[in-house]
């Protein structure tokens, strides 16, 4: 996954020859495959990646495991410069026999990807929302049966902290007239005793 706000490379998921790696982020830039992928928008093959670190003057960085004979990656993420899942298929043995095979099952797997990521993303948006509205919903229930201003405080206070499980929860009041402020605030710990 490129961040390109952090300038990292991000690998969620890597394995090889049956051995998962953690995701340790490298700098976009550390590597000639990322600047090629992100200046021509392109899949990438490189079938023999010796020649072409010789060609090139540069080695390759190897992130994790062995280094690579032959490096497939897909794009389709580059639309739009934010985080995207890029996937690669590595040969450590033979250079890959039927590229453009390669390159159309990374294309649709990194399409599906970032569709199940964006619903993810989207759900978990939702969901947060969903909590916003109940708190806002149960806030207005709770003040409207309240004419006590300390006491609509209190309710609007409580349903902060147990929404956000907020340790201390401070309510502001400015007085236009006067141009002070007032405040209330208070803890979970002083609420529980």
């Amino acid at each position: 996954m490129y961040d390109f706000a952090a300038g990292l490379t991000h690998f969620p998921y890597t394995i090889e020859r049956g051995v998962r790696f953690p995701d340790e982020p490298s700098l976009i830039s550390r590597s000639p495959i990322n600047t090629q992928v992100i200046e021509t928008r392109a899949p990438v093959l490189i079938n023999d990646v010796p020649a072409a670190e010789r060609e090139g003057g540069e080695a390759f960085p190897v992130q994790q495991g062995e280094p690579a004979l032959s490096v497939a990656r897909s794009s389709a993420h580059l639309r739009r410069r934010d985080p995207r899942p890029d996937l690669v298929a590595e040969s450590r043995t033979e250079r890959m026999r039927s590229p453009r095979t390669t390159f159309a099952l990374l294309a649709t797997l990194a399409g599906s990807l970032s569709v199940a990521l964006e619903n993810a993303r989207l759900i978990h948006e939702t969901r947060q929302r969903n909590v916003e509205l109940a708190l806002i919903n149960s806030v207005q229930a709770a003040v409207a049966a309240e004419l006590d201003p300390q006491a609509i405080y209190e309710v609007v206070g409580d349903k902060i902290e147990e929404v956000y499980d907020a340790q201390a929860v401070s309510i502001s009041t400015f007085d236009e007239a006067t141009g002070s402020s007032t405040s209330r605030t208070w803890s979970s710990a002083a609420s529980a005793s």
